[in-house]
């Protein structure tokens, strides 16, 4: 069973991204759980009920309150083997993940 967290405080894409992965795993017969989180504060909730909650993270970078970047600072801090991809429309923040071990980035517009 794959775990994984989606924060996106767009519920738009929150939905399409979760529909996306689930159609990818259910093609190829992968059990999973998916999570959808509308804030980063959530998603280190998950991780304060639970010692690493997710073997996946799809974590966007401008989010109110505490944006992405601040959320994989702390992740990192608690657990260093969780796969983070970031989801953005701000092409420009792709050098800022590097330093979170970022297994991907992807462009929302993509």
């Amino acid at each position: 069973m794959i775990y994984i967290g989606i924060c996106d405080d767009d519920r738009y894409f929150l939905d399409y991204i979760g529909y996306k992965i689930e159609k990818i795993l259910e093609k190829k017969n992968i059990s999973y759980k998916i999570h959808r989180l509308s804030n980063g504060i959530e998603l280190l909730n998950a991780y304060d009920e639970k010692n690493k909650p997710f073997d996946i993270i799809f974590l966007d970078i401008d989010m109110p309150k505490i944006d992405g970047l601040e959320v994989a600072e702390v992740i990192r801090k608690k657990d260093e083997e969780t796969i983070l991809m970031f989801l953005t429309s701000m092409d420009n923040e792709v050098y800022k993940t590097f330093k979170y071990d970022t297994f991907r980035f992807i462009r929302k517009s993509h």
